[in-house]
């Protein structure tokens, strides 16, 4: 059984509860030690009670960052294409070397649970993974959306034709959410896929040269397709 309530927490308690407690019990600790004087061990012992309070509460049923990691990293397995080798909607369609691109990152709304990791970045309670597996004729795209704190789990596959890409293009922007009384700024990244009069594909992609250059080459490869 998945403990949601351990990771509820993880965005919940505050981080430095564990920390504080630490450093509490070091303090108390050298007081009693030293005994400096009747004052100071009564304060010694209060700062142990304490200090054992806030390091337990901080650790007890509480998710740390590299076990969401660990999460994240293992409910994202599993998101193959076994049926273009036998169903016969893919004779023929799948280029004699596949390419497969990955596309991961946090899902961002309102009224969701967000976080500041350590490494400075904005992590929530929601996450998207989608590979896309380039046939010679279409984009063949699989979604998994699932939440960290919830039994949801979204998937997807939807195929575009070449024939109905409008358009390919690069979308950055920087939106503000909150969560309780914090407000968070976010940059986003995604690939969008416009295609079939209007609709859209957005996937999460990192913020780096290499995403426009691959939506350029993508946009290409459509576009050459189309032509022919």
């Amino acid at each position: 059984m998945k403990n949601y309530k351990a990771n509820i927490n993880y965005f919940k308690k505050w981080e430095g509860l564990k920390t504080l407690g630490l450093g509490m019990l070091i303090v108390g600790f050298t007081s009693i030690w030293l005994a400096m004087g009747y004052l100071v061990y009564l304060g010694g012992i209060a700062l142990l009670a304490v200090g054992a309070v806030l390091f337990l509460t901080g650790n007890i049923n509480r998710s740390t960052e590299a076990e969401i990691l660990a999460e994240i990293s293992r409910r994202s397995e599993g998101m193959n294409f076994p049926e273009v080798e036998t169903e016969r909607h893919f004779y023929k369609r799948v280029p004699e070397r596949p390419e497969i691109l990955d596309f991961a990152g946090f899902s961002f709304s309102e009224g969701i649970w967000l976080k500041k990791m350590k490494n400075g970045s904005i992590c929530s309670s929601e996450y998207l993974t989608a590979k896309m597996l380039l046939l010679t004729d279409a984009f063949y795209v699989k979604q998994r959306k699932f939440s960290l704190i919830s039994d949801i789990n979204e998937e997807q596959t939807v195929e575009i034709a070449f024939s109905l890409v409008e358009d390919l293009t690069v979308l950055r922007e920087s939106k503000s959410f909150s969560c309780g009384s914090k407000s968070f700024s976010v940059k986003l990244c995604y690939l969008v896929i416009t295609f079939d009069g209007g609709k859209t594909l957005c996937l999460p992609a990192a913020d780096d040269v290499y995403v426009d250059e691959l939506a350029a080459r993508l946009k290409k490869t459509a576009g050459e397709t189309t032509e022919e």
